[in-house]
């Protein structure tokens, strides 16, 4: 990311990193993905679509929060009915990931490369010191956004859709969800992901 800023600027890269994934990923991974196995088995395909727009970001740290939000953009899409919303999230997201680094950068006074503005941000702030400092906020903040995202279910009238996701329905179809394209596919993702965690240590 902080190459593409380096080379690009500060709007441009908000144009590549911030709005065009947030449009094209949205449609592929919520748009595509998502309502179609959702037509099967809502509760699996939240956590599968999920899974896919993981992986697809080819390396294990980029995985784990892109999972966790896969999942949380899956049930915005089903408080809201408006893949729009996961769009403007996602697009902030990115769009916050572009303007932090951005700003970082600018702070510097030197000419550095920007894997080396990473580096020192990671040198920075270990895993212990970031777990220390964000831990109580994290856990505060999903506790209000679950109380919000109640609010909203309701004040939409899908709050009662919203728990049948959880339950098993007797008339629930029995489409499978995994074909052997989409384990190939899943595969070949893994081996991208595994050797990007060799190679590029």
């Amino acid at each position: 990311m902080g190459g593409i800023i380096k080379e690009n600027g500060f709007f441009l890269s908000i144009l590549i990193i911030a709005l065009v994934p947030a449009i094209f990923e949205e449609v592929v991974y919520r748009g595509i993905f998502y309502n179609e196995y959702r037509k099967a088995k809502p509760l699996q395909a939240i956590f599968l679509s999920a899974f896919l727009f993981g992986i697809i970001h080819g390396n294990l740290n980029q995985f784990v929060y892109a999972f966790l939000m896969g999942i949380v953009f899956a049930l915005i899409i089903e408080v809201t009915d408006s893949i729009l919303s996961t769009m403007i999230i996602h697009f902030f997201i990115n769009g916050t990931s572009v303007t932090a680094l951005h700003l970082y950068s600018k702070s510097m006074n030197v000419e550095e490369e920007a894997s080396q503005l990473e580096a020192s941000l990671d040198q920075i702030l270990t895993f212990t010191e970031i777990m220390k400092t964000l831990l109580w906020p994290a856990i505060i903040c999903t506790i209000l956004a679950a109380f919000v995202y109640v609010a909203i279910a309701k004040n939409e009238g899908r709050w009662e859709w919203i728990k049948e996701i959880f339950i098993k329905r007797k008339n629930q179809n029995e489409e499978k969800l995994i074909s052997i394209s989409l384990v190939i596919a899943i595969v070949i993702c893994i081996v991208i992901m595994i050797m990007n965690e060799i190679y590029l240590q």
